[in-house]
Parts: C-alpha cells; sequence; structure tokens
C-alpha cells in the first residue's frame, strides 16, 4: 500500500505503507491544501491556481489536469469512475467529471463558496457550503432534491453519510439530516473549560467519523 502526503507548497510525496519508504515526489507547481483522493492507480490533487492534477499513483507521472476555474479548497471525491468537487473561489459550484477523461458531466449552483468535500448517498449528491446550507442533489439530473440551512460557517467540515442520516458540523453544531430532507438532531458543542475573561470566541468544526452509533470530529475554539 500507499501513503500519500500533499504540503502547502505544492509538494506530492508517496512512501511505502509498510516501512515508511520515501517512493516518489513531484512538485505540482501550485499550492495544495485539500487533500488528495485516489482511485484506480491514480492521484487527483486539487490545487488553488484552479488546475485539478492527475498523477500515477506507482511513481508519480503525470496522466492529465483538469481545469476547474477555482482556487480549490476542498478535497476531490472519486468514485465509481466520477470526480466530484466543490469549486472554489470564484465559482460557486460542484462539479462532476469523468474522472478518465476529465470531461465535466454535470454541475450544480451552491449558495455560496465552498472549502467542503462533497459526500455520496444513494442518487444523491450532498454539498454544504460556506452559508450553512446543506444541500442534496440528484446524482443523475444534477437538479436540488432538498436543502436545508443550517447557520453559521460550514467551512472544511464535509458532511459525513451514515445509513440514512446526514451529519455536519457548522461551526460547533453538530446537525444531523434525514437522507429524505427531514431535520433532526441539533447539538451545540461547548468548551468544558474556556479561558477565564475572554471577550469573545470562533469556532470551526472538523470533517466527522460516523462508525455505527459513535460519531467523533474536533471542534475548535479561538478566544
Amino acid at each position: 500500500g500507499f501513503l500519500l502526503t500533499a504540503a502547502l507548497d505544492g509538494t506530492l510525496r508517496a512512501y511505502r505503507e509498510s516501512d515508511r519508504a520515501l517512493l516518489w515526489t513531484v512538485e505540482l507547481g501550485a499550492m495544495v491544501i485539500a487533500t488528495p483522493a485516489i482511485e484506480l492507480g491514480r492521484v487527483f490533487a486539487a490545487c488553488t491556481d484552479g488546475v485539478l492534477r492527475i498523477r500515477r499513483l506507482s511513481d508519480g507521472a503525470a496522466l492529465g489536469t483538469i481545469a476547474t476555474g477555482g482556487s480549490d479548497l476542498a478535497a476531490p471525491l472519486v468514485q465509481g469512475g466520477k470526480l466530484y468537487l466543490a469549486s472554489g473561489f470564484p465559482e460557486t459550484r460542484l462539479a462532476v467529471y469523468d474522472a478518465a477523461s476529465g470531461v465535466e458531466t454535470g454541475s450544480f449552483a451552491l449558495e455560496q463558496v465552498t472549502n467542503a468535500a462533497a459526500a455520496l448517498a444513494p442518487g444523491l449528491i450532498l454539498a454544504a457550503c460556506n452559508s450553512g446550507r446543506l444541500t442534496a442533489i440528484d446524482a443523475t439530473t444534477f437538479t436540488e432534491v432538498w436543502s436545508r440551512s443550517l447557520g453559521g460557517n460550514v467551512a472544511s467540515a464535509a458532511p459525513s453519510v451514515a445509513g440514512s442520516d446526514v451529519w455536519v458540523l457548522s461551526e460547533n453544531v453538530l446537525h444531523q439530516t434525514s437522507l429524505a430532507g427531514v431535520s433532526g438532531v441539533s447539538l451545540t458543542i461547548v468548551d468544558p473549560v474556556p479561558p477565564a475573561g475572554a471577550f469573545s470566541v470562533e469556532t470551526a468544526g472538523s470533517s466527522l467519523s460516523v462508525q455505527g452509533d459513535r460519531i467523533a470530529g474536533v471542534v475548535r475554539f479561538t478566544y
């Protein structure tokens, strides 16, 4: 197996999983903030210059590029031969590409820019944008199925699907919504030991890991 790292300076490194030996290093030529995706022996790296790079996993050789038109901060999602990418500023859309050819096959206009990766559920693409709106998009027609205003700024917190529900952290509030669009739990997470004398606080939530009946995530409190 492989371990892959992407640095802010655009350096992509691959290591052998068994002994952590460095296998190859490439310079992409643009800043990388989003986690790259790996699928079918290829690496998909979204960059802030509006160009997504595709590299061969085995040796880092260039396989192609996709012009996205945005300063992409969201991680790409590759599944079933399709690449799903929430394009960065100035774009405000989620785009779907053929992962082999790079041809765009559909898109959906979001309410605002997004830094969060998309998520998939049967027949749906789920996207959350910085305005706090969570939208379910029909994966075939690219039309809205339902949307919900979560409030706050979702930032980089990608939706997580577990069974018949989708969970999102918007700032310090954990939201549950059914895949049918019915609102569920909204749980505010507080700092158990805030510093004394703080005048204000800013919060930011992470993407979530959902396993069985457990949900794990991180909320940052900045005072």
